[in-house]
């Protein structure tokens, strides 16, 4: 029973999933990025993981309780696990995916599909022998995700792809990693939802543009954090619920999204008064 559910999400040397970016009041491709597993390390928590490479997105390392059946990811910012998915989640149970409840709302035995509890605008989908086919906020306007457009994993073969395809060897390594990398993400705000100020952490490879900038669920501009140079590291911005003009919002759901160079992220948060 536990390895077909395990064909949920795939997680073997080789395998490659390639996604388009779906954006926009009207909804339109605006950019891609693409995963391949290439390969093990052992980190700091003392199990052995999959180094999931990434194009245009960050690399993660992901795991497999092949008992539980709960999908692991190490998150090297915070030197500890979160679990991912749960892949024994029934029709109405609620979850936690990276710290936030979500209620698996379809489960068949080709797709499961995952809503967050709160709101309900952002979404996760599994499909059987793929793995994540749809992921992001969905309950715009502006809308936000990543639908799958290629994938090739041990069972099956979907789609054509748009990126070369590498070959990955395994290469497991016993050294520990640092509790701290610097590549390019946009975390979840920090508390959330918040009801005086919140924080934004986000990381940067090297010294970039960046470009910081808050909408609301209508797709207009309400405020501009950042948008200037920055160097390399881990950064945080605070924002108090105030306009470019120093006014106070009123209670909701806004969007957070960062430009650097070419790369684009979003999440959402709530402002609650």
């Amino acid at each position: 029973m536990n390895s077909e559910l395990i064909k949920f999400y795939p997680l073997e040397d080789g395998n490659v999933w390639q996604y388009e970016n779906i954006h926009g009041m009207t909804p339109h491709r605006i950019g891609w990025r693409g995963t391949s597993v290439c390969g093990d390390t052992i980190l700091a928590s003392g199990f052995i993981y999959k180094i999931i490479k990434g194009v245009y997105c960050s690399d993660a390392y992901e795991r497999i309780d092949t008992n539980s059946c709960i999908v692991y990811r190490f998150l090297p910012e915070f030197n500890e696990e979160w679990q991912l998915f749960n892949l024994k989640a029934q029709l109405g149970d609620t979850v936690l995916i990276l710290n936030e409840k979500f209620v698996c709302y379809e489960n068949t035995s080709e797709i499961k599909k995952f809503r967050e509890a709160r709101y309900g605008e952002n979404v996760y989908d599994l499909t059987r022998n793929i793995g994540i086919t749809r992921d992001g906020f969905i309950g715009g306007p502006p809308v936000n995700y990543y639908r799958i457009y290629y994938a090739k994993t041990e069972y099956t073969e979907y789609g054509s792809p748009f990126l070369p395809v590498e070959n990955c060897v395994s290469n497991i390594s016993t050294k520990t990693y640092p509790k701290l990398i610097h590549s390019f993400q946009l975390y979840q705000n920090f508390p959330n939802p918040f009801n005086h100020v919140t924080h934004i952490k986000y990381t940067l490879p090297q010294d970039m543009p960046v470009r910081l900038k808050i909408y609301d669920i209508f797709g207009r501009e309400i405020k501009t954090l950042a948008d200037e140079i920055q160097q390399a590291g881990v950064k945080s911005i605070t924002w108090d619920g105030k306009d470019n003009r120093g006014i106070d919002l009123a209670s909701g759901i806004y969007i957070y999204q960062m430009k650097a160079n070419d790369v684009i992220q979003s999440r959402k948060m709530v402002y609650l008064k």
